[in-house]
């Protein structure tokens, strides 16, 4: 099943979102259609249970004057698990991100809407069937639309998600957010004097193209000296002032080390808020997040829901290295939110060295057009490496304890392609470059094993998300040695020739500890 086909609980009534303040469209009425338009009815129709209707809704409302406005939103009530478009005057409602699924459409010019008539269509197809065989039958469904639409002036400008730190060097870093209205976002970066007073670094000042989305990279910083960044937006009509954030560089070839690895923060806010505050008082250098950041990445709204807000601090002051998980769903906004090593900061694969540590990053989820190239992108990009450490990320697992993870009889292989790849192709890459471990996720539990040959294998699965169990029935890895199903992170700390690895939970209690010595190389 695909993350987001997970259904919420059906109601008799569509319930609406909150509607926003001055709602220009209230009282609207609709007219409904179940046979391609050829009837229209006010009354909402029903969908019995087992079945799909394709529903067509129409309505029309009159606007005066939208000079004051200089964008309007569209809030509806559709449940995002069931399709719907809209057309607005005969043209599709005009969308940030074409895949992206909105509760609220953001920024929607006023030259979209008449003066005067505007007519609003909604296709609906509407899933009313059991998600699983053995689910039982779904209530009937009365399909009522609601939708409200407020128009916004300038002093609604807020930011929607961000900031958030991404790739960094030890001159370098680079940061992304995203607004509620097209604008120029600033970035204003300040040297912090040996006074504590903060010194504003003209020469590093950048602005964005007017948009939505916004991103910036700082190249030519001092290492040794301290710096913050401020976002803000000074473009009458608009002003937004943003806070100083710490920048925080990669450590100086020599200096200790400190990682963040984890994953699976979804579902769970509040969880992921407690793991978030956490990791964040371990003070690391960088956190790598491997996979499942929402429910459903395609949801526009659970970026910030979900992911940004629970750890709004911890994303603002700490470098954020993703990694693509299944929930994401491939969705247009995640290369948008972060910036990855490399080119234009897009890539969802990656490789950097930081110090004596290689992180190779490859998104086993949704690279299987990409999988035959894996190997010569693997070797291109790790054989000159003379890195003490070498640690893979990928979401799927190649060996597991979890019940979740099912077994081919007949090859005694995973059944996911995810995981099955991850065996096949990645450890054994991963054995000739003597590499230390591979990190995953997607199994909501911690689990570390040790394989032959001398690679660690890492799930760490439970940054937020609902507690994984284990397979008592079957032993599907050899290989494990502890397992455990508590919310946790891992830190990694890097010193001359020794990395240490520690499982922590939120209240500080260690699951697991181990110690690594700097990887052989070849004679």
């Amino acid at each position: 099943m695909a993350p987001c086909a997970a259904r919420l609980p059906v109601v008799l009534l569509l319930l609406a979102s909150a509607a926003p303040a001055a709602d220009l469209i209230g009282g609207a009425k609709w007219e409904y259609s179940t046979d391609d338009g050829a009837t229209w009815g006010a009354a909402p129709p029903v969908v019995p249970g087992g079945n799909v209707a394709a529903i067509l809704a129409k309505t029309s409302f009159h606007l005066l004057d939208l000079s004051a406005f200089v964008a309007l939103e569209l809030t509806q009530n559709v449940p995002p698990e069931q399709k719907v478009a809209f057309d607005l005057n005969g043209q599709p409602l005009p969308v940030p991100l074409k895949g992206m699924v909105y509760r609220t459409v953001p920024a929607i010019p006023p030259a979209a809407f008449r003066k005067g008539k505007n007519e609003l269509t909604a296709r609906i197809n509407f899933d009313n069937r059991p998600k699983k065989a053995d689910d039982p039958l779904p209530d009937p469904a009365t399909v009522a639309l609601e939708v409200s639409l407020a128009g916004l002036q300038p002093s609604d400008l807020r930011m929607h998600t961000g900031p958030i730190l991404g790739a960094v060097t030890e001159t370098s870093f680079s940061v992304t957010c995203c607004t509620n209205l097209p604008v120029v976002v600033t970035l204003a970066v300040e040297l912090v004097r040996t006074d504590g007073r903060r010194q504003r670094a003209d020469g590093r000042r950048q602005t964005s193209e007017p948009g939505l989305f916004h991103r910036f990279r700082v190249e030519g910083l001092d290492p040794q000296a301290k710096w913050t960044y401020r976002l803000s937006v000074d473009q009458p009509p608009y002003r937004l002032e943003g806070k100083p954030w710490p920048v925080k560089l990669a450590p100086a070839q020599g200096r200790p080390l400190r990682m963040v690895f984890m994953g699976d923060c979804r579902s769970r806010p509040r969880d992921w808020a407690a793991v978030a505050a956490a990791a964040l008082k371990a003070d690391p250098d960088l956190v790598v997040f491997n996979g499942d950041m929402t429910a459903c990445g395609r949801y526009d709204w659970l970026w910030t829901d979900e992911f940004h807000a629970p750890a709004a601090e911890l994303l603002a002051t700490v470098p954020v290295y993703p990694v693509m998980g299944n929930h994401e769903e491939n969705a247009p906004v995640y290369p948008l939110l972060f910036y990855t090593p490399g080119g234009d900061g897009s890539a969802k694969n990656w490789v950097q060295q930081i110090g004596p540590v290689l992180l190779i990053a490859y998104d086993t989820a949704w690279s299987r057009a990409r999988d035959a190239d894996f190997p010569a992108w693997f070797k291109r990009n790790v054989d000159a490496s003379t890195a003490k450490f070498i640690f893979f990320f990928t979401h799927y697992p190649a060996w597991s304890s979890g019940k979740s993870t099912t077994i081919d009889p007949r090859t005694r292989l995973p059944e996911h392609s995810g995981s099955r790849f991850a065996r096949q192709a990645v450890l054994p890459l991963l054995g000739e470059m003597r590499a230390t471990a591979i990190f995953a996720s997607h199994e909501h539990f911690y689990e570390r094993s040790d394989l032959p040959g001398g690679l660690t294998h890492i799930i760490s699965g439970r940054a937020g998300a609902p507690a994984g169990r284990r397979n008592e029935k079957e032993n599907n890895n050899p290989y494990s040695k502890v397992f455990a199903a508590d919310l946790h992170y891992c830190l990694l700390e890097v010193t001359g020739d020794t990395c240490s690895l520690r499982a922590i939970t939120p209240e500080g209690g260690t699951i697991d500890s181990l110690t690594w010595r700097a990887r052989e190389k070849e004679m």
